[in-house]
């Protein structure tokens, strides 16, 4: 029978030097011929800028910069998608969701705006400046095509 580790509060569980050793292994699968894997003082810099947020918070943070890069990565890379820290251990939003949330909802926008333009027969910004347009004279076209009150 193995013993257990007594569980830690999730606002108690921090990045230890074993848990960096364990994210290193797993970057020298994925960069076997890079000497970053096995530096010593890189370690304690990533130790120093993660030690606040938990192994599993990390290890998701890894996982989903490996899935979308090819390179190695900077701590700060992964930090940047680790849950935020306020006060004593409290969650807040994964960083980037309320500014993602609020993107998608721009796009979105911009898309509906686009075709809305299209429809009267107007050139989007981008498209106006690439036909050689100046932002005034776009701006009077879409007043004169209806797009602006």
């Amino acid at each position: 029978m193995t013993e257990q580790q007594p569980s830690r509060k999730e606002s108690e569980v921090i990045m230890t030097e074993k848990d960096i050793d364990g994210l290193f292994g797993l970057l020298s699968v994925y960069f076997p011929n890079n000497p970053k894997t096995k530096d010593k003082t890189l370690k304690n810099a990533w130790l120093l800028v993660l030690e606040e947020y938990g192994p599993e918070e990390v290890k998701l943070a890894l996982k989903q910069f490996l899935r979308e890069s090819k390179n190695f990565p900077f701590v700060q890379e992964i930090a940047m998608r680790c849950p935020r820290r306020t006060t004593a251990g409290e969650r807040n939003i994964l960083p980037g969701q309320s500014e993602q949330e609020h993107m998608e909802r721009a796009r979105k926008w911009q898309a509906e705006w686009h075709e809305e333009l299209h429809k009267l027969g107007l050139p989007t910004m981008r498209e106006a400046l690439e036909q050689g347009m100046s932002l005034a004279q776009w701006n009077k076209a879409l007043k004169e095509g209806g797009a602006w009150d």
